[in-house]
C-alpha cells in the first residue's frame, strides 16, 4: 500500500536530493504534490504576514526561494513522482496573466491561498494587509487565476475557509465546472465540506494538517470519509524539509481505515485527481 500526499510544501533547508532520498526510502510513500514559491516579495518581512506565524521561525531568504531551479530536478526524478504546483499567494494580475510561463517551466497544479482577511486561526494577516488589496479585488484576480487553471487543465489546490468565504468558493465552483479543484483541511467545517461534495462532483478535499483531530475523535473523521469514499484525498500539510510528519500520517493511516478506503484515499482518488478521463 502506497500514499501519495497531496500538500507538501516545498521549504526546506540544505540540497534537495537528501530529502529526495529519504522520501524514497519513506515506506509507504508513493509521491505527491510539491507546492512551491516562485514569486515572492523582494523583502522578507513583506513575505512574512501570508506565512502562518506558526512557521515564522523557519523563514529566511534561502528558504523562502528554495524552489529557484527545482522543477527542472524534480522533471527527472521518476521515483517517487512528485508533482509540482505553483503556489500563487503573493500573485497579483501580472503574475496571473503569465501563468502560461509557469506551465512551460513545468507546473503541473495551482495551490490557490484565499486569504483576503485576516485569519487569525492560521495566523496570516491576508491580503488586504499584506497587498494593500480589497476583498473584491483579491476576489477577482482569484477568478481570473482559476479562469487561467481552467484554460490549460491544471488541477488546483483551493484553500479557503468555507464558514467565511463558502459563497465565493461556490461561485468559483459553479464557474468552472471542468476545473478540478481539492478544498483542504476538509473546508475548514465537515458539515460546509459535505454540502460541497454532494453539490459539486469536480470537488474533492483532503485531511492535511488535521491529524490531532482524527486521533482524538476518530470515529466521527472515519464516518466522514466513509460517506465520501471517492473524494477523499490523502494529506499531511508537510514541510519538503521534514518528511518525518509525512510519515506520521502515513502510520496512523494504517490503522485508522480500512484497507479498501486507504487504497482509494491514498492512491486511487489521487489518480483521478490528476489524470481525468
Amino acid at each position: 500500500m502506497q500514499y501519495h500526499d497531496v500538500h507538501i510544501h516545498f521549504f526546506h533547508d540544505g540540497p534537495i536530493d537528501s530529502f529526495l532520498s529519504d522520501f524514497h526510502h519513506m515506506q509507504g510513500f508513493g509521491g505527491g504534490c510539491l507546492l512551491m514559491f516562485e514569486e515572492t516579495p523582494k523583502r522578507l518581512s513583506d513575505a512574512l504576514p501570508m506565512a502562518p506565524k506558526a512557521y515564522h521561525h523557519l523563514i529566511t531568504e534561502d528558504t523562502i526561494h528554495s524552489s529557484d531551479n527545482a522543477v527542472e530536478v524534480l522533471r527527472n526524478h521518476s521515483e517517487p513522482r512528485f508533482i509540482p504546483y505553483v503556489d500563487t499567494r503573493y500573485f497579483n494580475h501580472g503574475h496571473v496573466r503569465a501563468l502560461s510561463r509557469y506551465v512551460e517551466k513545468g507546473y503541473q497544479g495551482v495551490k490557490i491561498l484565499f486569504v483576503p482577511e485576516p485569519d487569525e486561526s492560521i495566523g496570516i494577516a491576508g491580503w488586504e494587509y499584506s497587498l494593500g488589496r480589497s476583498v473584491r479585488a483579491s476576489e477577482q484576480v482569484t477568478a481570473d487565476l482559476m479562469d487561467e487553471c481552467e484554460r490549460f487543465r491544471l488541477p488546483v489546490l483551493f484553500h479557503a475557509d468555507l464558514r467565511r468565504y463558502g459563497d465565493f468558493t461556490a461561485e468559483m465552483l459553479s464557474a468552472h465546472p471542468h476545473l478540478r479543484v481539492n478544498i483542504p483541511h476538509f473546508g475548514g467545517s465537515r458539515k460546509k465540506m459535505a454540502h460541497f461534495l454532494n453539490e459539486y462532483e469536480h470537488c474533492y478535499t483532503d485531511f492535511s494538517s488535521l491529524l490531532p483531530h482524527m486521533m482524538k475523535d476518530p470515529e466521527a473523521y472515519r464516518s466522514f470519509i466513509s460517506s465520501f469514499p471517492d473524494r477523499i484525498l490523502f494529506g499531511s500539510d508537510a514541510l519538503f524539509g521534514d518528511p518525518t510528519v509525512v510519515k506520521e500520517y502515513i502510520e496512523f493511516a494504517d490503522s485508522f481505515l480500512d484497507e479498501e478506503l486507504r487504497d482509494k484515499v491514498g492512491r486511487e482518488n489521487y489518480l483521478r485527481f490528476h489524470n481525468p478521463r
